[in-house]
């Protein structure tokens, strides 16, 4: 049976209950005075779910009285109480939000209420959302670019951080970042039209550590962050050659370890003869890596301001959004190739590729002109000449993702497709990673949706591996590299823009191969005379 939901406005009223008697009331108590104030029936469960840590910010929060002002009585109570929830729990971990955020929200909402199954999604237009604000008496969403949400002492902050990026050349100017990715995310935020076993939402998200230098001409290996210390997809793949370094812990997000480990790592990759910045966020997990593995004399970190992160981190103008892009745009050609060969790309779809992929954009794809436009937005510089700098063609992904979403819609695997902005920028996707102790956005709206719903939190933990989400990739035996390498020189060798450098490296990699046949072959006869 359903359970009612329960406001926040109700949940302030019993903390306020419990603190206002001495000595404290027995649980037992508490469930007999709800029932007295709001005539129903609560769990043992609720009341200790309520009284935690966890709904503290409700005690200096202003919540609405049951005779405020309403302009209607809403469609929706069970999504809005939910909406409004997680607005709350943003703006006391100081998240800042927006009407559209609100919406987007809304309707990644919408299809995880159980009650609401039977009816059409709602269109949350703009009438709907002033109403909700009114409703739950939310002020201020009417942000105008990243800059509104910048405090003013941020400014002040960063004159200081620029003093000190002007003693320092260019190439010598670092800034690193984390972002999430949803390596496997679909096109469609609701249900497919068949069940996909095995496949779990939660279990798609990699974290990702950027680090460059100003001038763009040095890009250090990508970090890449899972739930899994070494999942079935990537086991036998040679890192060090792929050019990427991966580290798991059971949230998959950066932590004080990782930091002091990657802190390390940096050190080592900058010569002793230079004078390096590196300019970061003031991340509790990247404080604690400081401490753990304080910078040698030539290298100074910089911590930028606070909540300003959004017009002032040269990796958040585009570097990392430019790399994304690169990695959705092979996503959405694998998914297109998956559809016409009738296949579902959500299952064939593996870890594997995914971490080739970015690896890719990082790498190959991302110019080191994008990565200077973005640290002169940043504005790191007090006073930066004007230069002309080479026009760059924009990711072009717009028509592929119509493409990938007609073909997917046709074959029957979704029923609608998100919009192209939500699926390249997915709300929780670019939250900052944060220590394993601070709930993620998606993990907040998992358990408020539970909450509300059920009248439990539902929490499940991470499992350690992800064995039971994929199968194993064959990997090639030598004589069919060896096969591939003939047949690539062959093609290459006919192709009027060939370079001779392009036929040596294949030369190279042939002799390569036929040293490990050769090598095999000496091995197999020695272990015929031993046996």
């Amino acid at each position: 049976m359903a359970r009612t939901a329960i406001s926040d406005r109700q949940r302030k009223a019993l903390r306020t209950y419990y603190r206002s008697q001495t000595p404290r009331p027995r649980q037992r108590d508490c469930i007999n005075w709800w029932r007295e104030q709001f005539g129903g029936v609560i769990r043992q469960s609720s009341i200790s779910e309520i009284l935690s840590d966890r709904y503290s910010f409700l005690d200096e929060q202003i919540i609405p009285t049951d005779n405020s002002f309403r302009q209607r009585i809403s469609e929706w109570p069970l999504l809005e109480e939910i909406l409004s929830s997680w607005q709350a729990r943003i703006e006391a971990r100081g998240g800042v939000t927006s009407g559209d955020i609100l919406t987007a929200k809304a309707r990644e909402i919408w299809p995880q209420i159980p009650q609401y199954h039977h009816l059409p999604t709602p269109q949350f237009s703009a009438g709907w959302l002033q109403k909700f604000k009114r409703r739950y008496h939310i002020q201020k969403y009417n942000l105008h670019g990243e800059a509104a949400s910048v405090p003013e002492e941020a400014s002040t902050e960063m004159r200081a951080v620029q003093t000190l990026c002007g003693e320092y050349r260019e190439e010598d100017i670092y800034n690193m970042d984390e972002t999430g990715l949803y390596w496997r995310r679909a096109l469609s935020s609701g249900l497919s039209s068949a069940p996909r076993p095995g496949v779990k939402r939660d279990k798609s998200r990699i974290s990702i550590v950027c680090c460059c230098n100003f001038a763009g001409s040095h890009k250090l290996p990508l970090w890449l962050i899972g739930n899994a210390k070494l999942p079935r997809a990537l086991r036998g793949v040679n890192f060090q050659a792929l050019g990427c370094v991966w580290r798991s812990n059971s949230k998959a997000w950066m932590n004080t370890l990782i930091m002091a480990e990657w802190l390390r790592s940096f050190y080592q990759s900058i010569d002793t003869s230079r004078c390096v910045l590196l300019l970061m966020d003031n991340l509790r997990a990247h404080g604690c890596g400081v401490d753990l593995a304080p910078p040698p004399p030539h290298i100074q970190i910089q911590y930028l301001p606070k909540n300003a992160t959004s017009i002032y981190q040269p990796l958040d103008q585009g570097i990392i959004e430019s790399t994304k892009r690169y990695y959705k745009r092979r996503w959405l050609s694998f998914m297109v190739t998956e559809y016409d060969q009738e296949r579902d790309p959500l299952a064939t779809m593996h870890l594997h590729h995914a971490v080739c992929w970015i690896n890719h954009a990082w790498i190959h794809d991302l110019s080191a002109t994008t990565i200077y436009r973005c640290f002169r937005k940043a504005k790191i510089y007090a006073e930066a000449p004007t230069i002309d700098l080479p026009a760059e063609q924009p990711v072009e992904i717009s028509a592929l993702y119509q493409s990938a979403v007609q073909t997917a819609i046709s074959s029957g695997l979704i029923r609608e497709a998100m919009s192209l902005s939500n699926f390249l920028n997915p709300d929780s996707e670019d939250l900052y990673l944060h220590e394993a102790d601070i709930a993620t956005d998606g993990q907040i709206l998992q358990e408020l949706i539970s909450f509300h719903t059920t009248g439990t939190t539902n929490q499940v933990e991470e499992e350690e591996d992800e064995e039971d989400e994929i199968v194993d990739i064959p990997v090639p035996t030598v004589r069919e590299a060896l096969k591939a390498s003939q047949a690539l020189q062959q093609y290459l060798l006919h192709q009027e823009d060939t370079q001779t450098h392009d036929i040596r490296h294949l030369e190279r990699l042939e002799r390569l191969l036929n040293v490990h046949i050769a090598s095999s072959q000496q091995q197999s006869t020695l272990g015929r005379w031993f046996t």
